[in-house]
């Protein structure tokens, strides 16, 4: 690979979230990521073990999601999530947020929860990104919420779970991701946190942009179409 495809693909967590994907999926994707050597697979909670597993003999780390894709739980369950899933094996983990706390502008509500979140991560020595689902968000909210983890210091502020859809006026969904004015805010805000971009990075030269902005973590599913 080149010098920049190289730098990406040490900046993918390579994505096997969809509710379909089975062992044999996540048996295929982590061949992918041994391949390319990718920093991580985000995997569901129920495969944190196999893909520890399958990924022992390379340097992929086990990243997984917390209240993944809506962020409704409240915050002791999310925490207990942690916990589990840092049993199980998880070195990082990406939590949603409360969404409709941060569209309540509930900022004290959302301080406790990435203060706790972020602790008890720390507290094992392990990385959390939190993500937003900045689709459901305006820009004043995406610079707050992005504020307050850069106070309590959250590893990362992460973009989207890749699962956020919005109704059109046709009747049909769709779904919604990273995007460069939405990243630019996260970067200008952050002088902790580092930025995950995540949802719609498909392509070498959508990559390569966000790696330039300064973007330290890509979310996809697309590793192979993006570093072939």
């Amino acid at each position: 690979m080149t010098n920049m495809k190289q730098i990406i693909a040490k900046a993918i967590d390579h994505a096997v979230l969809h509710p379909i994907h089975t062992t044999k999926d996540l048996e295929k994707n982590c061949l992918i990521c041994k391949k390319y050597n990718v920093a991580s697979i985000c995997v569901k909670p129920h495969h944190i073990k196999e893909a520890k597993n399958l990924l022992s003999d390379s340097e992929v780390l086990i990243s997984t999601v917390i209240d993944f894709p809506h962020g409704n739980n409240p915050t002791e369950i999310k925490i207990k999530q942690i916990i589990k899933t840092i049993e199980d094996g998880a070195e990082e983990v990406d939590a949603v947020i409360n969404i409709s706390k941060v569209i309540e502008h509930d900022w004290d509500y959302i301080s406790k929860e990435v203060e706790q979140m972020t602790n008890i991560t720390h507290e094992q020595n392990k990385i959390i990104k939190i993500i937003f689902e900045t689709c459901y968000l305006d820009n004043y909210m995406i610079e707050k919420l992005t504020k307050i983890c850069n106070k309590y210091k959250a590893d990362y502020v992460k973009t989207s779970t890749g699962f956020g859809f919005i109704k059109q006026e046709n009747g049909l969904y769709k779904s919604y991701g990273a995007n460069i004015d939405v990243v630019k805010i996260m970067l200008d805000n952050s002088d902790y946190c580092k930025v995950k971009a995540s949802g719609g990075i498909r392509d070498f030269k959508t990559a390569e942009l966000y790696i330039n902005m300064g973007v330290k973590r890509l979310g996809t599913s697309s590793t192979e179409q993006i570093l072939s």
